[in-house]
């Protein structure tokens, strides 16, 4: 057990969203055993047994890296995002299963806990696909068993979450080690509402509106805006040109210029 911690990231500004997440993984899972570390810019007005890793001065990047490197002592990353809701008992037997995949597999450097459509993935055992070398979903966020090393090297400091599941994934592009991902959605050991409840900064109102359903309950969430249609990109063209521009960039030197391993 001592190897495996869950790592929440949230922020002051999601407080609210946060709570409601922790607080539905603990219902959902109330024999869960592991550590959990809440890593946040402010500290969270929460009455749980989590322990707090607060850093006002780093962004979302630099405060996850400073968390890992300086705090989390264990090797074995279950990472969770503040806007993911769990609405089913966890099966606990099927998540056991990938982290004794992960402990005794050291190929394996993330288990990505949710389902890729690729035709490019290729069968790894009865229940998870190997993604392609070069795959767009391999550091993806949605919630995961993360190796801590695989993990600290797809962030940088000023990466925001969207950066490491881009610009993350092309620094995995000279590894050789494994990114898996589930064949079936019965397979998630964690049934969660894949991170559609804040989008853009923004409630979604249908999702919202769902999960109060299936959860019988009603979330009072002051902090932040709601929209009733989710927009995931609010950029101006200049700032569209500038983004396409970078992660050509950055696309190019990943997967043919690097030689090294950063």
């Amino acid at each position: 057990m001592g190897d495996v911690a869950i790592v929440f990231c949230t922020c002051k500004k999601y407080e609210e969203v946060f709570i409601i997440c922790e607080s539905y993984l603990n219902y959902f899972w109330d024999n869960c055993s592991y550590v959990k570390y809440i890593v946040t810019d402010k500290a969270i007005n929460i009455d749980t047994n989590s322990i707090q890793l607060v850093d006002e001065q780093l962004g979302w990047g630099g405060r996850l890296k400073k968390a890992l490197n300086n705090y989390i002592k264990e090797k074995i990353i279950i990472l969770i995002l503040d806007d993911f809701i769990i609405e089913e008992n966890v099966k606990e037997d099927i998540l056991n299963e990938y982290i004794e995949l992960m402990r005794n597999d050291l190929n394996i450097d993330h288990i990505l806990l949710n389902t890729v459509d690729d035709d490019k993935n290729i069968s790894f055992n009865k229940t998870l696909y190997k993604q392609n070398k070069y795959a767009k979903y391999k550091t993806s966020l949605q919630i995961g068993i993360w190796r801590k090393e695989a993990l600290l090297s797809c962030i940088k400091d000023f990466y925001t979450p969207w950066e490491v599941e881009l610009f993350g994934n092309m620094r995995t592009y000279g590894s050789n080690k494994f990114y898996l991902c589930l064949k079936n959605k019965e397979d998630k050991p964690f049934v969660y509402n894949d991170g559609l409840f804040v989008v853009q900064g923004y409630i979604n109102q249908n999702e919202k509106n769902r999960l109060e359903k299936k959860l019988h309950t009603t979330f009072d969430i002051k902090k932040l805006p709601i929209r009733s249609k989710i927009i995931r990109d609010d950029l101006s063209l200049y700032e569209r040109i500038i983004r396409r521009i970078k992660i050509a960039i950055s696309y190019i030197y990943y997967k043919y210029l690097r030689k090294i391993k950063d």
